[in-house]
């Protein structure tokens, strides 16, 4: 009995120190919080990606929120539509699909191009 004792007691402890973020976040709240407070870019911006490999979009401007499904690739332009602590929330357009996508990225790989429309 004081084998199972002592289990449930470590258990627990090691679950009261599991920090919050490790039950992950929740990045449709997230994603709304930062839509109503971000930085609305206009005229628009264009930037092109740089480096190396995939550069992947998030849900939600958080480390925990990436999708897995939607990248974009060195070369590739996007156009900005707003800023977030840090984040960019911008938009892609598969020149040869015509499909597009919309997400946040870290700007670290980022070149801005220009702007897409006249200056106000």
């Amino acid at each position: 009995m004081r084998k199972f004792e002592w289990l449930f007691k470590t258990t627990f402890l090691f679950l009261l120190c599991l920090p919050a973020s490790f039950a992950g976040a929740d990045c449709a709240k997230l994603n709304d919080a930062a839509n109503s407070n971000a930085a609305a870019h206009y005229p628009r911006e264009s930037y092109s990606v740089g480096g190396k490999g995939r550069l992947y979009f998030y849900t939600a401007p958080s480390g925990e929120c990436r999708d897995d499904q939607t990248f974009v690739i060195p070369g590739d332009s996007l156009v900005l539509y707003s800023d977030y602590k840090g984040w960019y929330n911008v938009g892609y357009t598969n020149p040869k699909t015509g499909n597009d996508a919309s997400g946040w990225v870290k700007p670290a790989r980022l070149k801005y191009q220009g702007t897409l429309g006249p200056k106000n």
